[in-house]
């Protein structure tokens, strides 16, 4: 007698399956769906990354964190602004080839000081 309840997953979809049950709409691995395909996630991490690089660069320039200063890490500044520590790492990746900031391995993220117009001799 065969218990009834719902179909056992394998590694290669459910192991039962009628024709009824793929007309009724159901998705299977081989179907990508319509929230899957695209790059809407990427593209949210790009706006939240341009973001919090664009609002952690304003605060610079704005006097709120002067040459020298360390900046909050990762995780302070990840809970501060709701996204995931990787965006916020990216985000200082990009103020770093900016010259905004400078990274010390072990230590943290400081503020640079804004680059001299003028040759020092």
């Amino acid at each position: 007698m065969e218990a009834s309840g719902p179909p056992r997953l394998s590694r290669r979809g459910p192991t039962r399956c009628s024709k009824s049950s793929r007309s009724a709409g159901h998705r299977f691995r081989s179907e990508p769906q319509a929230s899957a395909v695209g790059s809407a996630g990427s593209s949210r991490s790009v706006a939240t990354r341009v973001i919090a690089r664009s609002h952690i660069a304003a605060r610079i320039a704005a006097g709120e964190f002067t040459p020298g200063d360390r900046l909050p890490s990762e995780l302070d500044l990840s809970n501060s602004y709701g996204v995931a520590r990787m965006t916020i790492r990216r985000a200082m990746q990009e103020l770093t080839e900016r010259g905004l900031v400078c990274r010390v391995h072990g230590k943290g993220t400081f503020v640079q000081p804004p680059p001299s117009e003028e040759p020092t001799e």
